[in-house]
């Protein structure tokens, strides 16, 4: 059986949340932000079966970024059916390629990769971005970017560079994000500088761009308008 990459203070408990976790440095980020919606979470390995998951029974799964391209040999996948369950599931930056990857859709490397802070161009403002700002300044750190859709998902936002930057299959309760909405772009900013001091024409596609900046209440809504929908 998979063991829990997190020991969090609600060990006991029952999770409504199960985050699967892809290598991504971020995964208890995102579990501090679904904490912050008082919803609590679990961090498990990417190669949890959906057998174990049924036997925790949460009411949505979400899944992790993380350093890998969802079309290279031996990148870390998740069960299949995990899509059967018929629960929301949230995929956030690689975790969004690999739902569009086993679902038919087609992911490529990027034709210029995204790092840094983007304005997010909303093109559906219900469900997931229910009251994110038109314009909101979201987190890109990728180097693919998906290139058709699966069958039954809608475009949810762009940004400039990412025609697909979020994404639904509404009637599965299927949602992917290809920004990171748990980031603080503040604090991502300063890592890019950092890199960039180490290793010159390192890129930043997006360097203080956009109308507004990060707030953790942006990823609040974010997170909670996909809570909302495990009911």
């Amino acid at each position: 059986m998979s063991s829990p990459l997190s020991d969090s203070p609600g060990a006991g408990r029952h999770p409504a949340i199960i985050i699967l976790d892809f290598g991504s440095q971020y995964s208890e980020l995102i579990a501090r932000r679904v904490r912050e919606t008082e919803v609590y979470s679990l961090v498990m390995s990417h190669t949890t079966s959906v057998a174990e998951i049924e036997a925790i029974a949460p009411k949505g799964i979400i899944l992790s970024g993380g350093p890998s391209s969802v079309y290279e040999e031996g990148a870390p996948l998740c069960d299949p059916g995990l899509w059967q369950l018929g629960i929301p599931v949230l995929g956030v930056c690689y975790g969004m390629q690999l739902m569009v990857q086993q679902l038919g859709g087609a992911v490529v490397a990027a034709g210029r990769a995204e790092y840094g802070k983007a304005p997010l161009h909303v093109d559906d403002p219900i469900d997931l971005l229910t009251n994110v700002d038109d314009g909101s300044t979201m987190w890109m750190s990728h180097g693919d970017s998906v290139e058709r859709l699966p069958d039954g998902f809608v475009r949810l936002a762009h940004t400039d560079n990412t025609p697909e930057a979020a994404i639904a299959d509404h009637q599965r309760r299927l949602y992917g994000v290809q920004f990171h909405p748990e980031r603080d772009c503040e604090a991502g900013e300063r890592t890019l500088a950092s890199r960039k001091k180490e290793k010159p024409g390192f890129p930043l596609l997006h360097p203080g761009q956009g109308p507004r900046l990060y707030s953790p209440e942006v990823a609040k809504v974010i997170f909670g308008n996909f809570l909302k929908g495990m009911g």
